[in-house]
């Protein structure tokens, strides 16, 4: 003879249940924007920092800090409009990979990623 146990079904309730289903109405991830924010704006004090300023440092932090801050404004905007926030994907990981391709390729004796 075999006892079987009923199964339990248990709902998330609350903000935390919310994010994690996706779930309408949920605010954006402002972890995930403050840390985008924070590296854009020290890529953007990196390329003012930079002596001498070479072409490929000068442009490989511009580009780094341009496409950290297209992250930082698609995830604000995410939970908004996710079709206008979609918009920005394409250039924010193109930016960042160009930018950083270019900090790897110079040939200045300084600072490095």
């Amino acid at each position: 003879m075999t006892v079987t146990q009923p199964t339990e079904t248990t709902e998330t309730t609350g903000a935390a249940g919310g994010q994690e289903t996706g779930e309408a109405g949920t605010g954006p991830n402002w972890m995930l924007i403050l840390i985008c924010a924070i590296t854009a704006v020290t890529a953007f004090w990196e390329a003012l920092a930079v002596r001498p300023i070479t072409g490929s440092d000068l442009w490989g932090y511009l580009l780094l800090g341009a496409g950290m801050a297209l992250f930082a404004v698609q995830n604000f905007m995410w939970p908004r409009s996710s079709a206008l926030a979609g918009r920005f994907q394409v250039p924010a990981v193109a930016l960042t990979l160009i930018g950083v391709v270019l900090l790897v390729l110079s040939n200045s004796a300084g600072r490095r990623i």
